[in-house]
């Protein structure tokens, strides 16, 4: 049986947001980002061609971590495996959905969707900013 309740949003996407959330655990590990450079070598040639263009949009975005690289390969392997099935006449639609069904997950972990993406937002480094949030989390918390 799985864990109750939603999943835990990281603190890299909590402070994404610009939730005073994000300070609650200093513990968290905090994971380098991935090199441009790195493509594994067991993916076919489209699989490659997948990885390149996604993972330098995710690092440019500073999502994708040198923890998260086994993610982003079934992604490029699913969508790789996705994009035959459809091209393929004789493929049932259960194969074509059990694929899609998959894909919809890791996009969603990524942040590929237009759903996870409005979650993040790009955090301003100012004083004025952290003024901001202190206010709105003293507004949070205000009684009455």
């Amino acid at each position: 049986m799985g864990l109750r309740g939603p999943a835990p949003t990281p603190s890299s996407v909590l402070e994404n947001r610009g939730s005073w959330r994000a300070k609650i655990n200093d513990k968290e590990p905090v994971p380098e980002l991935l090199s441009k450079k790195y493509v594994p070598e067991f993916l076919s040639k489209a699989e490659k061609k997948i990885w390149k263009e996604v993972s330098a949009r995710l690092i440019n975005l500073g999502v994708l971590t040198e923890l998260d690289w086994r993610l982003l390969e079934r992604y490029c392997v699913t969508y790789n495996l996705w994009k035959r099935a459809v091209r393929n006449p004789l493929s049932k639609h259960t194969e074509i959905d059990a694929y899609a069904t998959q894909l919809l997950k890791i996009e969603q972990q990524l942040g590929l969707t237009p759903s996870s993406r409005t979650r993040i937002e790009k955090v301003e480094s100012d004083s004025n900013n952290k003024e901001e949030q202190a206010q709105n989390k003293h507004n949070y918390f205000k009684c009455g």
